[in-house]
Parts: C-alpha cells; structure tokens; sequence
C-alpha cells in the first residue's frame, strides 16, 4: 500500500487517535509519577481498561475520548483536512526527513532514522525501506 493510499484509510487515522492518545497517557503518568493502577485509580476505570488503553485494544467514543484528554489536562483538537493537500504536506515532510537522514551514495539510511521525529511526522517505516513483494517462481 502506498503511503498516499495509507493516508486515506480509515484504519490509519483510528491508530493514529489511539497512538495519539497513548502518548498523552504515558506523558502524564511520567510527569505525575503514576503507574497504569495509580491512573485506572485517578481515572476512576479499572485496571484492565487502562491495560486495554496502553495496548491500543480500544475503539472509543469521542465522548470518552474527550473525558479521557480532560482528565489528564489535555484538550482533544481535531482538525480536517482536504486529503490531497494533507498528502502533499506529509510527501514534503517525509522528503525532507528522509534526505536529512540518508546519504548521497546509494541511499542507504545512515545510522538510525530519528523515529521520534518520523512519528510526530505520520510518517510510516515502510517508506523508508519499502518491502518489495516476492516474485512467484
């Protein structure tokens, strides 16, 4: 799948909200020095849903999504977007990730991408080092 087709699919955006969200969570815990009981305790949820939160098992309401973000000081903002134009922002943003991070010779990655910055980015592994299928013998 092409990444400007991967943009587009509704399975992107729904991990992307659940990453989103996981992050805001293990930023707050870290700050608030909480482990996963401590924020079910402050969430007042139970164990096994912030288990189910901190392992992407989940598919909310944007009414829990927006008690979950307020809980932890955050305010959910959901921005729309024309498709073709958040795909052309996210080519440019990519290339210039990518050529920051690859050499002249050959374009071999050299050392190790700075993942961080390719997430913040939504950009996905399989553009840096695309997997070419298999021919059939």
């Amino acid at each position: 799948m092409k990444r400007a087709e991967l943009l587009k699919s509704e399975g992107y955006w729904i991990a992307k909200i659940q990453t989103d969200l996981y992050r805001e969570l293990i930023s707050f815990m870290e700050k608030t020095n909480r482990n996963s009981s401590q924020l079910a305790e402050y969430l007042g949820c139970s164990k096994s849903y912030v288990s189910q939160l901190l392992n992407g098992n989940f598919d909310h309401k944007i009414s829990k999504l927006v008690e979950l973000s307020l809980a932890i000081g955050k305010v959910p903002i959901l921005d729309y977007k024309d498709i073709s134009e958040y795909v052309l922002e996210n080519d440019k943003t990519f290339s210039s990730v990518l050529s920051s991070s690859t050499s002249n010779s050959g374009g071999t990655i050299r050392g190790v991408v700075n993942l961080e910055e390719m997430i913040k980015s939504d950009l996905i592994l399989s553009d840096v080092n695309p997997v070419e299928p298999e021919q059939k013998k």
